[in-house]
């Protein structure tokens, strides 16, 4: 019996020659280990399942150029990690943005009497 790695290295380059089966076969077999990652990282599994989506299309369009030293389920965690703090940072940087937009617009409102009693 193969190893996981053998296993997954052979179905990588069935999906770097077009098999869509041996595509279907990798996702089935690791998509459980990422999205547990990822809903750890985002707490979120509907985001979680929109970042596994994109980490799987990654894999389809760029498989023939993932790392031959590294293991393909720990290459798909690493890209996983990665776009969720992207995720995190891109929603935190959203957040920040709002804040200071009403903040402005409080200011602006003050500014004008807009809140003051009469």
């Amino acid at each position: 019996m193969e190893d996981r790695n053998t296993r997954d290295l052979c179905l990588m380059q069935r999906i770097a020659e077009g098999d869509r089966e041996a595509f279907r076969e990798l996702f089935d077999l690791c998509a459980p280990s990422v999205l547990g990652m990822l809903v750890r990282i985002v707490r979120n599994r509907g985001m979680a399942e929109e970042i596994l989506q994109e980490v799987f299309l990654q894999v389809w369009r760029h498989s023939s150029s993932s790392p031959d030293e590294a293991p393909p389920l720990a290459w798909m965690l690493r890209l996983a990690r990665s776009r969720a703090v992207d995720h995190i940072r891109r929603r935190q940087a959203d957040r920040l943005i709002r804040d200071r937009a009403i903040a402005a617009l409080e200011h602006l409102e003050q500014g004008f009497g807009l809140f003051s009693a009469a």
